[in-house]
C-alpha cells in the first residue's frame, strides 16, 4: 500500500497548479469582461459621452422599447448625448441581474429594475421593467448589440 500512496501524493501535487489555473473558465472571464463594458456604458451614459458610447456599441445597435418602438443607434446616441434618456434622468434600482455567456462570444444580460419618475406636471410614477441586453465579442472586444425592455405589473401594496 505504501508504494501506491507514495505515487498518488506527488501526482496530486503536480495536478494542483493545473487545477488552480483552470478554475477561471473562459465563460467566467467573458462575464467579467462584459461586466466591465456594462460599467463603461453606464459611466458614459451618465457623462453624456457620445464618443465613448460610440466605441462600445455595435454598428447595427437597436433598442426595442417597452412601448414597442424600435430605436436606431443614431437616435439613441443623439438622446444619450443630450441627456434625455430615462436612465439618465430617473434613479433606478437594480433588483435582479444575470449574465449568461454562450460560446465565449455572446452574452445576454437580464435585469429587473424599478425606476422612480418625477414629472413636473403630474404625480411621481414608479415603473418596473425587465430588460435583456445582448453583447457580442467582435475582433477581441465586447460591444453592446441590442436592448429590449418589457414593462412589469406594478407591485401590489403591502398587506396589513
Amino acid at each position: 500500500m505504501k508504494p501506491t500512496i507514495s505515487f498518488i501524493v506527488p501526482a496530486l501535487c503536480m495536478l494542483l497548479p493545473v487545477t488552480a489555473a483552470q478554475s477561471t473558465s473562459p465563460a467566467a472571464n467573458a462575464e467579467q469582461e462584459v461586466r466591465l463594458v456594462i460599467r463603461e456604458i453606464e459611466s458614459s451614459l451618465q457623462a453624456h459621452d457620445r464618443s465613448k458610447l460610440d466605441q462600445l456599441m455595435a454598428a447595427d445597435f437597436a433598442l426595442l422599447h417597452s412601448t414597442g418602438q424600435l430605436e436606431s443607434r443614431q437616435s439613441f446616441l443623439d438622446r444619450a448625448a443630450a441627456g434625455s434618456l430615462m436612465s439618465q434622468r430617473a434613479p433606478a434600482e437594480l433588483l435582479e441581474e444575470s449574465i449568461r455567456v454562450y460560446d465565449s462570444r455572446t452574452a445576454l444580460r437580464t435585469t429587473r429594475i424599478k425606476a422612480s419618475l418625477h414629472p413636473s406636471d403630474r404625480a411621481p410614477l414608479e415603473i418596473s421593467l425587465r430588460t435583456i441586453d445582448v453583447y457580442v465579442e467582435v475582433s477581441g472586444r465586447w460591444v453592446w448589440v441590442s436592448e429590449q425592455s418589457t414593462p412589469l405589473p406594478a407591485e401590489p401594496p403591502p398587506t396589513r
